[in-house]
């Protein structure tokens, strides 16, 4: 798939995408599973994630996608495979309580964790850190 469209999952199910996909307009997660095959699978575009929602990998893929969470989420590392992200995970919107959640026994590390805050009489900024996440969970 290329072209500028965005791809949206709903459903309590899984979908596995195993192909490099080359569209920039981004893929919405609203329910169940998207399962990340080939590094390239959510093309260049932002992935957003509804709250309930998991990411999985099936083998050790890094992925670009920025990403931005809307609830609490969860990534999925089956043991033996490292997955990694090089975007940027923020969590939504200022005042949000969005999480991220690493589960299975394999390895997923984060390029960047912004969280949006908002100081009294001050616009919205960013804060950042960086965590490589094995079997914790950061909320």
């Amino acid at each position: 798939m290329d072209e500028t469209h965005t791809i949206l999952a709903c459903g309590a199910g899984a979908v596995t995408l195993n192909v490099a996909n080359t569209h920039l307009g981004g893929t919405e997660l609203n329910q169940g599973t998207i399962v990340v095959g080939h590094a390239q699978a959510l093309g260049s575009g932002l992935l957003t994630m509804a709250g309930g929602t998991t990411l999985g990998f099936n083998g050790d893929h890094t992925i670009a996608n920025d990403m931005t969470l809307k609830g609490n989420v969860a990534i999925n590392v089956d043991a033996g495979e490292n997955a990694a992200s090089t975007g940027a995970v923020t969590d939504g919107t200022v005042g949000s309580t969005a999480g991220l959640s690493k589960t299975g026994e394999g390895s997923y590390t984060v390029g960047e964790l912004r969280r949006i805050i908002k100081e009294k009489g001050r616009k919205s900024t960013l804060t950042r850190f960086k965590k490589e996440l094995t079997r914790i969970q950061v909320i």
